[in-house]
């Protein structure tokens, strides 16, 4: 940027432009340049900027001026506002626009300084930056090959506002300055390199730490059709752009401040907490304690009530869109609330989670509308308090936690990431940035990924579900949970770091609707809980032990998109089918569960524990039908360390074992127990044993552990020990 001003009133982009088209731009719009930089395209000078609205201003610019002949131009009358440079034929010339020094700025101007001599004439005339340009020079024919000087406009520090620069560095590095000095950057240029070189290009940048908290985004490399495309999405306007090669570009933009808006008013409140039971299958009963207030003498309705219950991490279940379809109450509290009048509620509901948030639209009967956002705790009788969510109305991020670090016995160290954009206002928007970077114990970037086209929608504003599910970009939905997954590899290397997820969002019925929300989360490494064997034998077929019919798994750890595990409960577990030498599961009909290899095959305990819980009477559907409505034949067991592993799809009626009695011993099972056999109940694709454990979080909340195998045979018969990696045989 090359000059501090306020949103302009218009601005544009101006992109490989002549000094005659960019003449012709800018006096037909009646605007100035706010920056410059220029390139030689063959033996013609081409220019990119920024410009913006005269505002009265005056003054002019000129492609290709010597530093002596703009001195001189701009006498005292006039300030630079834009200035690059370059050398041709061993003379130094400047791209530079001015306006007129109305207001008597202090401000002062150079070219062809190295970082140290630069430093050294700003700390001499108690200089700050306002704009940075690199260039390639001879020094007029002094040097023997080229070299990197940089050209600079500064005006006098009134020391309110820390600030920096930066000669030389990457992108990672300038994104972590900026992360850690709470800035945004002023200027940016890259260092004259004739290709663009992706993730090693070089870049100079000046920042400013950001006191009023304004929104600020950059971009690298954007082409000339891509850039114009980005500040719509954010609500905002580009005040600095460079060149990374002749049609990629790096830029800065800065989000327009949201309108004031005259009918905001603080109308109602809602508060509460809730108490949760575990129950033996590991779900869990919630009573909750809610209350609303009518703070205004008129009546308020609640124009969108949603609700979510959320995990650690922001990782939300859809629980409700209350007014839509029509219904009377939330939660048994009014959607309609009397004036100045208090209501309480104490429902019961099953749903995982620890905290309730609601998103609330409420307005009142004088046409004052309120946007609150409310959090409701839940508890487990015996652990610590859960804390609230740092999230805000009326979108933000949802991110399952712990994000943990595992080795595989394939050798990889291996991370997920899953993650969900919350929508909870029911209005249709576009999702316009997600993206993903890790870094390691040594602040080095290991990992990043963008996911602003890769999303997952599987529910609809009501909360239907949708089959199929919807992949790729985000727009004009009202979806409430799009979703997005990050399955990768880091070095071997790696053993603690931080994760930052970003995301913003545009909605479609607002000039300035636009809205985002970051994490950063601690990133650990897990060994995984050791089991003492596996759930499966050497397959029996036609009455033989065959061992070339193999137990594949799948579903597990190492995918990188999402599966039918990919939740908090059992984002590791896995789903264990036989396999014939041609990889199929199966022959002859697949409607037959008789067909299937892995049917009536037996279940054994992977470890000691008792038994808690079991239900052994459902129907199994018919092969790959689904056509039983029943619910799952599942064996829960209670390890003596506190944690359960769950075995799920037995065959009706096929249990061997079931919990004590009340007044009886406990069931206690031994590693390789017989449990029962495969089969195929339930939510259930084609007979399967869905296998995995879990364990109480410090607040007494469920959450899905890895499991780790001694000394077990993977796909091609090697010996292997740790956290099974998916799609692979094992036994």
């Amino acid at each position: 940027m090359t000059e501090l001003i306020s949103p302009p009133t218009d601005w544009k982009f101006r992109l490989s432009l002549s000094a005659s088209d960019l003449s012709s731009k800018l006096s037909s719009s009646q605007h100035r340049l706010l920056s410059i930089k220029s390139y030689l395209d063959g033996t013609s000078r081409i220019y990119s900027g920024v410009s913006v609205k005269d505002e009265g201003l005056g003054g002019g610019w000129d492609g290709h001026i010597t530093p002596q002949d703009l001195t001189t131009t701009l006498g005292k009358k006039f300030r630079l506002t834009a200035l690059d440079c370059f050398e041709e034929g061993r003379t130094m010339f400047c791209a530079a626009a001015w306006v007129e020094n109305k207001a008597g700025v202090k401000w002062n101007w150079t070219w062809d300084k190295t970082p140290s001599k630069l430093n050294a004439k700003l700390q001499k005339e108690e200089g700050k930056l306002i704009s940075i340009r690199a260039y390639k020079t001879t020094i007029g024919g002094t040097l023997t090959t080229a070299a990197i000087r940089y050209c600079a406009i500064w005006v006098k520090d009134d020391g309110i506002v820390e600030w920096d620069w930066i000669p030389d560095t990457v992108e990672d590095s300038i994104s972590d300055t900026l992360d850690a000095e709470s800035a945004q950057l002023i200027s940016i240029d890259n260092l004259d390199n004739e290709t663009w070189l992706g993730d090693g290009e070089h870049f100079c940048a000046v920042w400013y730490r950001n006191v009023t908290g304004q929104v600020s985004f950059w971009n690298i490399g954007l082409s000339k059709t891509e850039l114009p495309k980005e500040p719509p999405k954010f609500c905002s306007w580009g005040f600095d752009v460079s060149y990374c090669s002749k049609n990629r570009f790096v830029s800065v933009m800065e989000q327009f401040p949201k309108p004031d808006d005259p009918n905001l008013a603080s109308l109602m409140t809602m508060s509460g907490s809730a108490d949760a039971t575990l129950n033996d299958d590991l779900t869990q009963n919630i009573t909750w304690n809610l209350s609303e207030q009518n703070l205004v003498s008129e009546q308020v309705d609640l124009e969108s009530a949603f609700m979510f219950t959320v995990e650690e991490g922001g990782w939300s279940w859809w629980s409700a869109n209350f007014p839509n379809p029509s219904g009377p109450t939330l939660f048994g509290l009014p959607l309609s609330l009397a004036a100045s009048q208090a209501y309480n509620s104490t429902p019961i509901w099953n749903k995982p989670g620890k905290v309730g948030v609601f998103l609330l639209e409420a307005v009142s009967s004088g046409g004052k509308h309120q946007f609150l956002l409310s959090q409701a705790v839940i508890t487990q009788a015996g652990f610590p308090t859960p804390p609230t969510l740092p999230i805000k109305w009326p979108v933000f991020l949802g991110i399952q936690a712990p994000v943990e670090i595992i080795k595989l016995t394939n050798g990889k160290y291996w991370g997920t990431v899953a993650g969900q954009v919350i929508n909870g206002t029911g209005r249709k928007l576009d999702i316009t940035n997600v993206k993903v970077k890790l870094k390691d114990q040594n602040n080095v970037t290991v990992h990043k990924s963008y996911f602003t086209k890769k999303m997952r929608i599987e529910q609809d504003v009501l909360g239907q579900e949708i089959k199929p599910p919807l992949d790729g970009p985000v727009s004009d939905s009202d979806a409430p949970l799009p979703k997005f997954y990050d399955g990768f590899e880091v070095p071997r290397t790696f053993t603690k770091g931080t994760l930052k997820v970003q995301a913003n969002v545009k909605f479609r019925d607002g000039n300035l609707e636009c809205y985002g929300d970051e994490r950063t989360l601690t990133v650990g490494c897990v060994t995984g809980t050791v089991m003492d064997r596996l759930p499966v034998d050497v397959p029996v077929i036609n009455g033989v032990y065959d061992p070339s019919y193999r137990w594949h798994w799948d579903n597990g750890l190492g995918g990188t998109s999402f599966n039918v595990h990919s939740s908090p409960w059992e984002r590791y577990h896995y789903d264990v089918a036989v396999r014939n030498p041609s990889n199929k599961t199966y022959t002859g009909d697949p409607g037959e569960n008789g067909n299937y290899y892995c049917w009536g095959q037996p279940v054994f305990s992977m470890s000691s524990g008792t038994v808690t819980f079991v239900t052994n009477g459902y129907e199994d559907n018919n092969g790959n039908k689904q056509d039983k409505l029943g619910n799952s034949n599942i064996v829960v067991i209670r390890n003596d360390a506190g944690w359960y592993h769950v075995y799920a799809h037995f065959q009706q009626d096929t249990i061997l074992v079931e919990p004590a009695k009340p007044g009886d011993p406990p069931v206690v099972v031994v590693p390789g127990q017989q449990l029962g056999v495969v089969g195929n109940s339930g939510g259930s694709s084609e007979p399967h044993l869905h296998v995995g454990i879990r364990g109480r979080d410090i607040h007494g909340f469920i959450r899905s552990l890895p499991m780790k195998f001694q000394k077990v045979k993977n796909g091609a018969g090697k010996t292997v020990s740790g956290v099974l990696a998916t799609d692979d045989f094992y036994d």
